[in-house]
């Protein structure tokens, strides 16, 4: 079944680079963090953009929405 996720990502730009970090959660040790690649699977994947909008840390977070096939990221 095809269905559609959220997660939260961070945009910054150092050296006039653009760099894209997503929310991860580990248990056990780091806690909420950033990672650089979204198919790392602590990246927290909210079912609706709603959710997601509320896990922003700030307002220059944004919301991504990715499609996923019976569980696994396209």
């Amino acid at each position: 079944m095809f269905q559609y996720k959220y997660c939260v990502a961070s945009v910054e730009t150092t050296g006039g680079e653009p760099h894209v970090a997503f929310y991860a959660f580990r248990e056990g040790g780091y806690g909420l963090h950033k990672v650089n690649n979204w198919n790392d699977p602590a990246v927290q994947w909210y079912d609706t953009q709603d959710e997601a909008m509320k896990a922003r840390w700030n307002a220059n977070d944004c919301v991504v929405c990715r499609g996923f096939e019976n569980g696994k990221g396209c």
